[in-house]
């Protein structure tokens, strides 16, 4: 009773997914072929074994070497944000950090690409705004895409959306069995006709099947088994509904968030990393040691 006034409900069983889109998404979220100094793959940052992030409080994208807490940059570079992780994606309708791929109430994306997402391209998408995700780290500069004089993707202007996503189908299309595994998770559509949606619409699918968790003993409590949780548990659950905590973290088909972005006082160019924090909550960085920024 206390959980449904609070809006918590166990996670949907996932759409049915067809294998052939799964085996396409998976070889695309594993392939170093989609950054443009083909040094980096989505699953760099978003490693299985480390719940589909990468155990670093900031990421090293592109340009990087090693896994998880062990990759290092040898400029030093990061990402001024870390890899939020990508499962239990289905129904969130806010992604990024910032929302910048948003599903609207009448079920149209919006994206920082705006028209050169393109309506033919839309219609590709069989899991809302997840489908659309995979469209973006590849053309970030420092996460995937590389600098001026790199590569030929990283030659394009950084609002050359469709360029960018034309040469990366063009990489792909240069893969025989690249062509052969888009077609048959797109049957009756020839691989020429298609765009890097296609490729992003399968990644979602690829997350929607191997990173769903929905028989969680959390998940079979609210389904109405009283059996499911111990009873330490069960008194952690009263406190997290009573205390306020389930105000924000409600919405299960986000990983438990309300999916709104949200200011905590910390400056969003700077490393930053728990433990340590002055009165505005603002926490210092582990990784320069340089506080000045605090009194500004």
């Amino acid at each position: 009773m206390l959980a449904a006034t609070r809006g918590l409900e166990s996670l949907p069983n996932p759409r049915p997914v067809r294998n052939d889109l799964v085996t396409l998404g998976r070889a695309l979220a594993f392939d170093k072929i989609l950054s443009g100094n083909r040094n980096i793959a989505c699953m760099t940052c978003h490693l299985p074994e480390m719940a589909t992030g990468d155990a670093r409080t900031l990421s090293i994208d592109e340009g990087g070497t090693g896994l998880g807490s062990q990759r290092s940059h040898p400029e030093g570079i990061f990402i001024p944000r870390n890899s939020p992780a990508v499962f239990n994606l289905p129904g969130a309708t806010r992604l990024f950090w910032d929302g910048r791929v948003e599903e609207r109430s009448d079920g149209s994306i919006s994206t920082p690409a705006k028209d050169q997402l393109t309506p033919e391209m839309a219609d590709v998408f069989e899991f809302g705004a997840m489908s659309a995700q995979g469209l973006f780290p590849v053309t970030s500069r420092h996460e995937m895409r590389g600098q001026p004089g790199d590569n030929d993707l990283a030659d394009l202007a950084d609002d050359d959306f469709r360029g960018i996503w034309g040469l990366l189908m063009e990489r792909l299309g240069d893969v025989p069995e690249y062509v052969g595994l888009f077609e048959r998770a797109y049957p009756g559509a020839p691989f020429d006709s298609m765009s890097f949606a296609h490729a992003s619409n399968a990644i979602a699918g690829f997350y929607a099947v191997e990173f769903v968790f929905n028989n969680t003993p959390w998940d079979r409590f609210l389904r109405g088994d009283n059996d499911a949780l111990s009873d330490s548990a069960l008194a952690g659950a009263r406190d997290f509904m009573t205390i306020g905590c389930a105000n924000c973290h409600k919405r299960s088909s986000s990983q438990a968030t309300s999916t709104t972005p949200r200011s905590l006082s910390s400056d969003p160019a700077r490393p930053t990393a728990g433990g340590i924090s002055d009165a505005r909550g603002s926490r210092i960085s582990r990784v320069t040691g340089d506080t000045s920024w605090l009194a500004r």
